[in-house]
């Protein structure tokens, strides 16, 4: 997984696989891969103690049958709850991964790689330091809206990858090429209506990465193949993964 090369387009399954299984568990992880993509996208926070857990939100009650805020729960606590039965009967018993077996998970998967969105004040430079002691750490990026939380990450390892995550309102603080500078990011994710050719061409000149975000119907995924953006996550990895192979046959 070399997240600079530039000859295709790398397909990512968002949270998972979040259309066809609950988010940020490994069986909706097991789905993307599955479904052959180059790396999965999932959301990191920390529990009341700092340890690491893969929860997009900040509270529990959307996805898990608990309630109250992440950080301010035990990760014995977090380790009980049920992280699939939302989604769906089958998925009945999925737990909240911990950072620890995301990385044990996959260190033992390659090719695969994966994007870790830092959520959350705080956990960047914890999230980066960690990546360092894996065997994995080549095929790991750290993403986020925060450009505090990036610098942070990089501060912690130097030569970690990392992406900054901006929409339409984010860009209202600025260009796009002088906001991704200023978080000492790799890249940016240009999400939604942010994405315009303008935006990637200065983004492309000034040798960044580009990311379109999460691109679900066939259409959408072929404009954002058409752009070739760098990085493209999906709700339905097994629709953009067949989309880009046949836009490349």
């Amino acid at each position: 997984m070399d997240w600079h090369r530039r000859d295709r387009t790398w397909i990512g399954g968002h949270r998972g696989a979040n259309a066809l299984a609950p988010e940020n568990t490994f069986a909706g992880f097991e789905v993307a891969r599955s479904a052959g993509v180059d790396y999965v996208e999932t959301d990191v926070r920390a529990a009341v103690d700092g340890t690491l857990v893969l929860v997009h939100d900040d509270r529990l009650e959307r996805t898990t049958d608990g309630s109250g805020a992440v950080d301010g729960r035990r990760p014995d606590e977090l380790a009980r709850l049920d992280a699939g039965s939302w989604f769906g009967a089958r998925f009945a018993g999925e737990r909240i991964p911990t950072l620890e077996g995301f990385l044990g998970w996959i260190e033992g998967v390659p090719p695969l790689g994966a994007i870790l969105e830092a959520k959350g004040p705080g956990t960047g430079g914890p999230l980066a330091r960690r990546i360092a002691t894996s065997s994995a750490a080549d095929r790991l990026a750290i993403c986020g809206f925060s450009a505090a939380e990036l610098r942070s990450a990089r501060a912690a390892l130097p030569g970690i990858v990392t992406v900054l995550l901006l929409d339409t309102d984010d860009l209202q603080a600025g260009p796009a090429i002088e906001l991704t500078r200023a978080a000492q990011a790799d890249g940016a994710a240009l999400l939604g209506r942010a994405l315009t050719p303008r935006r990637l061409a200065e983004l492309r000149a000034a040798g960044l990465l580009v990311g379109a975000g999460t691109r679900n119907r066939p259409s959408a995924v072929r404009r954002a193949l058409a752009l070739a953006v760098d990085l493209l996550d999906s709700d339905r990895p097994p629709v953009a993964v067949r989309v880009r192979a046949e836009v490349d046959a």
